[in-house]
């Protein structure tokens, strides 16, 4: 498997696995709060988990832009949809590096302007990827994704619900299926059948002949 697949799907596993986590201290610890809280947190912990997102959110950009012809096949959609996703990941990647490298706590010193520039395109990513993983959806090779990305037309309702009814109620659930499913189309993109299935055919015939 090439090294960008590997490195994006180790990477949104990471993430996920630290956001889950911090969903379920959230909810089962009494003061809710994980050791990476921005509030009691090192500012070595800080840095790396800020690290850990910059770079998981930039992986995630150059998979939906180096698979950008997989993706696309013959949808007009799929291309404005992709670069929509892409370009929220680069602003939540450039976000996060810039504080794990210069300003760790950025995410809560930050003016207010710049907080609502990156809350968008974190917004956005929820809304954008349904459509996305409805599309996907009729590539074979990329169902998984297609599920994945489209989850959150019922995973967002059901964390409102959980917001009114429980303390689970978090982001994470979001972020962890839209992360693991923007890595795994770099997994179907590599894999052997869908590299043969995107060679033209007269190339495919000449090799054969």
């Amino acid at each position: 498997m090439k090294l960008l697949p590997v490195a994006a799907v180790s990477a949104a596993a990471a993430l996920s696995a630290l956001a889950l986590s911090d969903a379920a201290l959230n909810a089962l610890t009494p003061s809710g709060a994980a050791p990476w809280d921005p509030e009691s947190a090192s500012e070595l912990m800080l840095r790396a988990v800020n690290l850990l997102h910059g770079i998981a959110y930039l992986l995630l950009a150059a998979v939906l832009m180096t698979y950008r012809r997989q993706i696309a096949q013959d949808s007009r959609a799929l291309p404005w949809l992709r670069n929509i996703l892409a370009g929220c990941y680069v602003i939540l990647g450039l976000f996060f590096s810039f504080a794990g490298l210069f300003a760790p706590h950025l995410d809560t010193d930050a003016p207010t302007w710049m907080l609502t520039a990156v809350f968008v395109p974190f917004l956005g990513s929820f809304i954008v990827s349904i459509p996305l993983g409805l599309l996907l959806l009729k590539h074979h090779r990329m169902q998984l994704s297609g599920w994945l990305l489209a989850s959150p037309i019922i995973v967002l309702p059901l964390t409102i619900v959980l917001e009114s009814t429980s303390r689970w109620a978090h982001p994470a659930y979001l972020e962890t299926v839209i992360n693991l499913g923007t890595a795994l189309i770099s997994v179907a993109a590599t894999s052997r059948r869908s590299a043969d299935s995107s060679t033209p055919a007269h190339a495919t015939a000449a090799r054969n002949a």
